[in-house]
């Protein structure tokens, strides 16, 4: 399609502002006497990149400034527009039982072809945050009691909604209690002084790892996923703020490995000096394939630790660090346990799921680990405290929630203001979910936030090691690395909730369509084409202003656009956003609030929107 999307004369001066009455991409430029134009998206005006073509630049609004009366004429550029889908809204307007959720992420879990046009597919929904109950169907109210598990599934059979029926599913424990599907099981759900801080290498702020007091027994057993080589071990002793605690620092330990954590092979007696500065570290050699590494530290005041014989007040044994490297990396996919702790308390977190991807006959979730935060405003008075990696089988086309394990996955960083996360959108990039020109990697995308603004980075890795993340590797400045700590940023004012989507038809063919919410919780959403699946990408491009934010008033806001590639056309494309509000009082005064809405982006380079229209 190559459309003309205004034909208008000119006034002389600054008054000649046009109404596209969409966010259009836009094109070529024919004009006479014009002097400056420029385009409104986002709630602003700026400057247009160029006075002859638009360079398939989004706006909803144009400005002219012309020396005297003239006429223009603009093309319709390369890229999409966006129209609701109400039909598909339908089905997630409930009043009753399933009522709202957000978060919503999408998978075929009938073959993992992720790809478009999917007929037969059997999709799993999941949601984060959902509002269970009953409303008043005259005043739209909800009736308490409401409840809120903090995640719930959806199947549906084939990709019509007008065909199928999306069949809702809410856990229930053994008395019928409402809950979640998924609840945090693993070592990072503990705080205080684990083992797990070991190994845990991005907050600077935990703890240490310390015994429990005059411990009969004291070993820690750290668990690296898989079997693989290990060059060495790397120690950092036991700093402490107060001297006079110094002495809790160990002093001798025997190091094991293991292949199957049942049979050892000792490695020797080693002794650990008592630190002079915090970092100080020292290093042994390993040279073995193991899982397993054991540290055995005789629980003997004087022997194990660094207090004198005669010191009995307390019997403490202390670590800061423990790091495994291979090939020059360091590992991180570990979990540590110990036999004796000094502190252990359960955290009163919850997952949310983030995105995922269907490996075989199972789905992995990178879920964020969540804990309250009352120094937050309403409705946002959470924190991520880490991410973890889900593997669920599949039983009968359906998720097997009793099988399924979890572990601490090494993807969040948090220095003071700055913080990263891994697993805001999955892109399987291989021939097994049928993409036209497969690469045989998985993308998984992640942002670091900091000043406010959240920029987009990326990793990917071979299916086969989708669950050993130490195996990832991580793109930097045209490189790919095995420190997450290097990624650099390739698209800025992305939502912590997206989707890269390779693009199949009209003259992006063969190029990669990110869709997000424009700086996660505006108006608006947005979307921007990479020529690979890790860039160049373009700005990003404001395609539709939610309407609801404004239309429910209040608090409402949306957030977390993405696309659902398996229930679209190439050509138009099923995107979701959610809208929320930051008030209960709000959630309970109209049912309608909180659910997904949708979106299709049609592609101006076919007959698409003739079609849709």
């Amino acid at each position: 399609m190559n459309g003309i999307v205004l034909d208008e004369k000119l006034q002389a001066g600054e008054k000649n502002v046009f109404d596209l009455k969409c966010y259009l991409p836009l094109g070529k430029v024919e004009s006479t006497n014009v002097e400056r134009i420029e385009l409104y998206q986002g709630g602003h005006w700026s400057e247009a990149p160029s006075r002859e073509n638009l360079q398939d630049c989004t706006a909803r609004y144009i400005r002219f400034t012309a020396r005297k009366e003239g006429h223009v004429r603009v093309h319709l550029g390369r890229g999409y527009v966006a129209k609701k889908d109400e039909a598909w809204r339908a089905p997630f307007n409930r009043r009753s039982g399933w009522t709202g959720g957000d978060g919503i992420f999408s998978f075929n879990i009938k073959n993992g072809r992720d790809t478009y046009d999917q007929k037969d597919a059997r999709t799993l929904f999941v949601f984060g945050d959902t509002l269970v109950g009953k409303s008043d169907p005259e005043t739209k109210r909800r009736l308490r009691p409401l409840l809120m598990p903090n995640n719930t599934v959806a199947y549906l059979d084939g990709n019509d909604i007008g065909k199928g029926l999306v069949d809702f599913r809410i856990a229930t424990s053994t008395d019928d209690t409402v809950t979640s599907f998924f609840s945090p099981d693993n070592p990072s759900v503990y705080e205080g002084t684990t083992a797990q801080n070991l190994v845990h290498y991005g907050d600077k702020e935990l703890l240490p790892f310390i015994s429990g007091n005059r411990p009969n027994k004291l070993e820690i057993i750290f668990d690296l996923g898989t079997n693989r080589h290990v060059d060495e071990m790397v120690v950092f002793n036991h700093f402490p703020e107060a001297p006079s605690v110094a002495g809790r620092a160990v002093k001798k330990f025997v190091l094991s490995v293991s292949l199957e954590k049942d049979k050892w092979l000792k490695m020797g007696s080693h002794t650990l000096k008592l630190p002079k500065y915090k970092g100080e570290k020292a290093t042994f050699s390993l040279e073995k394939r193991c899982r397993y590494v054991k540290i055995a530290i005789p629980p003997i005041q004087g022997e194990g630790n660094h207090y004198p014989e005669e010191e009995t007040s307390e019997i403490l044994f202390a670590l800061d660090k423990v790091e495994f490297r291979s090939e020059g990396r360091r590992l991180e996919n570990i979990i540590a346990e110990s036999s004796s702790i000094l502190s252990k308390k359960r955290l009163p977190a919850w997952y949310w799921l983030q995105d995922g991807v269907v490996i075989k006959d199972a789905i992995y979730f990178l879920p964020l680990l969540v804990v309250p935060d009352e120094t937050k405003p309403e409705g946002l008075q959470f924190s991520v405290k880490g991410v973890n990696m889900l593997k669920v089988p599949f039983r009968n086309g359906e998720l097997d929630f009793s099988a399924h394990s979890q572990r601490p996955a090494p993807l969040h960083r948090k220095n003071g203001e700055k913080e990263t996360i891994f697993g805001a959108a999955v892109m399987n990039n291989t021939a097994a979910s049928g993409v036209e020109h497969p690469d045989d990697y998985i993308y998984i995308y992640g942002y670091t936030f900091e000043n406010g603004e959240r920029t987009l980075k990326i990793a990917r890795t071979k299916p086969a090691c989708f669950a050993d993340v130490d195996e990832w590797r991580f793109f930097a400045a045209g490189e790919w690395v095995t420190d997450m700590d290097e990624a650099t940023p390739v698209l800025d004012h992305i939502s912590c909730e997206m989707s890269v989507t390779p693009i199949e038809t009209g003259d992006n063919e063969g190029k990669y369509l990110a869709v997000f919410q424009y700086d996660v919780n505006t108006d608006h959403v947005a979307y921007s084409i990479g020529d690979t699946p890790w860039g160049p990408f373009t700005e990003p491009r404001i395609v539709y202003e939610c309407e609801e934010p404004k239309k429910l008033g209040r608090s409402t806001y949306s957030y977390n656009a993405k696309a659902h590639p398996h229930l679209s056309r190439p050509d138009s494309i099923l995107v979701s956003y959610n809208v929320n509000t930051y008030d209960m009082s709000h959630h309970l005064d109209n049912v309608e609030v909180y659910h997904p809405r949708f979106l299709r982006l049609i592609d101006t380079t076919t007959t698409a929107i003739e079609e849709e229209e």
